[in-house]
């Protein structure tokens, strides 16, 4: 945060001396995001129709994907039970998707939803495979799909009424 305020003074300075923005309709205009604190990664996106078009794309970064595997990872220990793994599993999805769901998120929803069927099977085999007699896979098969079963893709809601289309000049 305060690098975005540093860079405030030292860049819309530069901005106003480099392009004379102080006019009433600047042709440039300098969009700065503080995506870095907030877990999102702000890009333009070209339209399909018209590449001269661009849009603002909001999506959940790398990092903030990152915590999310770690938060499996973290809280789904071998103690628990299922119905306890379940119930855990949900809430840490449902928030995650929460936050994110006001952007566009679609494929990294559908993405992710695979990497959190990876950590349940691995939390799995984890609790059943280390025995002396282990739990065989179809069981294991079944029991996957009871936790996974109310772990959906949440709805997306895109701002797109409030993103205005920004040409090329």
């Amino acid at each position: 945060m305060l690098a975005n305020i540093y860079l405030h003074y030292v860049l819309n300075e530069w901005f106003v001396e480099i392009y004379g923005v102080k006019r009433p309709r600047p042709r440039v205009r300098l969009f700065v995001y503080a995506d870095d604190f907030l877990g999102f990664k702000i890009h333009l996106r070209a339209f399909a129709d018209n590449p001269e078009r661009f849009w603002v794309a909001r999506q959940a970064s790398e990092k903030s994907r990152r915590s999310l595997k770690e938060g499996f990872h973290e809280k789904l220990h071998i103690h628990l039970s299922i119905k306890e793994a379940r119930e855990i599993a949900l809430q840490i999805w449902r928030g995650w998707c929460n936050y994110f769901r006001y952007s566009n998120n679609n494929h990294i929803f559908y993405r992710e939803i695979k990497s959190v069927r990876r950590y349940i099977y691995r939390y799995l085999k984890r609790k059943f495979r280390r025995q002396r007699r282990p739990v065989p896979w179809r069981k294991l098969v079944m029991l996957c799909k009871q936790i996974l079963k109310p772990i959906k893709p949440l709805r997306v809601y895109p701002n797109h009424l409030s993103q205005k289309k920004l040409t090329l000049l």
